[in-house]
């Protein structure tokens, strides 16, 4: 297993990964509308702006993307805290 800085290349199986797995956490707990607005927030939109502005770190088996951790920043008016963001790895 290979652990690496995220790359632009990366960002399809990386919005793959985090879809899937949100899903499979998530998806029986939300209705198909709010699921559907969460999964935006996880699409490859979301992560070609993420990979600019955050520290995103992939492990990478055999070629494929098997997880991902996103670091960043959160402001909230005046108040600014760490963000870790760790997705669970994924082996099909």
């Amino acid at each position: 297993m290979i652990i690496r800085n995220a790359n632009e290349n990366d960002i399809n199986q990386i919005a793959i990964l985090a879809q899937e797995t949100y899903t499979q956490t998530f998806g029986d707990e939300m209705s198909p509308e709010d699921l559907t607005k969460a999964l935006k927030t996880r699409d490859e939109d979301y992560f070609s702006q993420a990979i600019r502005t955050e520290e995103i770190v992939v492990a990478e088996l055999g070629g494929k993307i098997v997880g991902f951790i996103q670091f960043g920043a959160v402001s909230y008016g005046n108040i600014v805290r760490a963000r870790l963001k760790a997705w669970p790895f994924f082996v099909t």
